[in-house]
């Protein structure tokens, strides 16, 4: 759909027009809400809205009524009553239309692809003044919408610096240009281009952002030096007790010096481990495409009674943030995911699980393994599935770099 765009080099903001299937109207993404809402999908935004967007609590205050979900009429009336933006993630989940420009576009690119739409009440901003740290391809699908983009304060952001812009820098923006932003209009804004949304017209306006995620080095470096610290941090002279007194003994800085060398040989070691596996965002080629057919092919794997599928973990640093019995995971810059919890333990405790062993295991459905496996395989690529032999040893797994939160 947008073979026009060169989006491998393009450095400043690019415009385009395409053809939008019938099918990706406003009824049908409206459709998609309540699902979305259900699978943790759905942020409750403006440009005064906390990261995370508003809860259900402040939406039945403004209601006047209790709320918990988003059912189709509850969203006429955050709409209607201009209460606020809707933000649903992971769209390509949710419709098949969407979901094919964005297998697309992780082909040509060799990035991950996520898909958030942006439902705008009449008359209304959805977000404050920000850019993005990786590129975004904007999809106007209904109403109108300005774009109002400004000059990079960040050439090169990454997802290991913050993109909120402080008053001052918001006071000196430089604008770059104006577009108003119509059904099949599309608009390219590299990382880094600051830009303020607004619907200035008198009906719901709906735009996708497929957010072609980016990595940079600094993502490589900081995922291998969270591994060779967890290589290390098992070694007995690693653990040592220190105070601010024995810090100024005599031989702690030629100590130091050898375990720097010590530390230096694992990093640059690690490095040296496929290091492809320690980007962010970035595909792995035709073997995560490979991994995503086999995660479609899961249904019949546990139907067939095959049992040489083994899923082992693969990917970097992630969250896990517990809600009472509810789990979601997310990678930096992703989409929250929720997951079985107990799925998700068993995983983490085993680092490589035979499939038929969960299918097998009588605690959950098929169904329920094969939306686990589709989410951390296909979504978050945390998860890789692998053709193993019944009689050979499962691959080992890569470390976990994982950051947990109780709320």
């Amino acid at each position: 759909m947008f073979d026009r765009l060169d989006l491998g080099g393009r450095k400043a903001p690019a415009f385009d027009q395409v053809d939008i299937p019938s099918a990706l109207n406003l009824e049908n993404l409206l459709a998609t809400i309540p699902l979305a809402h259900a699978k943790g999908q759905v942020r409750l935004i403006d440009e005064h809205s906390p990261t995370e967007g508003y809860g259900l609590g402040w939406l039945a205050q403004v209601l006047g009524r209790s709320v918990d979900a988003l059912s189709p009429s509850v969203v006429d009336d955050i709409l209607a009553g201009r209460l606020c933006s809707l933000a649903v993630q992971s769209m390509d989940q949710f419709d098949p239309h969407i979901a094919q420009i964005a297998e697309e576009l992780r082909g040509r690119t060799n990035r991950r692809v996520g898909v958030t739409a942006f439902f705008s009440p009449p008359r209304s901003q959805g977000t404050a003044v920000h850019y993005d740290r990786s590129d975004v391809l904007v999809l106007q699908v209904q109403g109108s919408k300005r774009w109002s983009v400004h000059e990079p304060v960040d050439i090169e952001p990454n997802f290991r610096t913050p993109y909120c812009l402080p008053q001052r820098a918001i006071e000196q923006l430089k604008p770059f240009g104006d577009w108003d932003l119509r059904r099949g209009d599309v608009l390219f804004l590299p990382s880094g281009w600051v830009h303020e949304v607004k619907n200035h017209a008198d009906q719901v306006c709906v735009h996708l952002s497929f957010v072609v995620f980016s990595d940079s080095v600094l993502s490589v470096f900081g995922n291998a030096m969270t591994e060779a610290y967890a290589k290390l941090m098992g070694q007995p002279r690693w653990r040592t007790r220190v105070t601010s007194r024995s810090l100024t003994e005599n031989g702690v800085v030629q100590q130091f010096e050898e375990m720097l060398a010590e530390f230096s040989r694992v990093f640059r070691d690690t490095l040296g481990e496929q290091p492809q596996r320690l980007c962010d965002h970035v595909l792995n080629g035709s073997a995560e495409a490979a991994q995503r057919s086999l995660a479609r092919a899961t249904v019949a794997a546990l139907d067939g009674g095959h049992d040489d599928l083994v899923l082992s973990w693969v990917g970097g640093h992630h969250r896990a943030v517990r809600y009472g019995s509810k789990l979601e995971v997310t990678t930096e810059g992703s989409a929250r995911h929720g997951v079985d919890p107990e799925l998700y333990a068993r995983c983490r405790t085993c680092g490589t699980v035979r499939l038929s062993e969960l299918g097998g295991a009588g605690l959950w459905s098929d169904d329920e393994v094969v939306e686990f496996v589709a989410t951390m395989v296909q979504d978050l690529g945390l998860l890789a599935l692998k053709h193993v032999p019944r009689d050979a040893a499962p691959p080992a797994p890569t470390q976990l770099h994982t950051t947990e939160y109780t709320l």
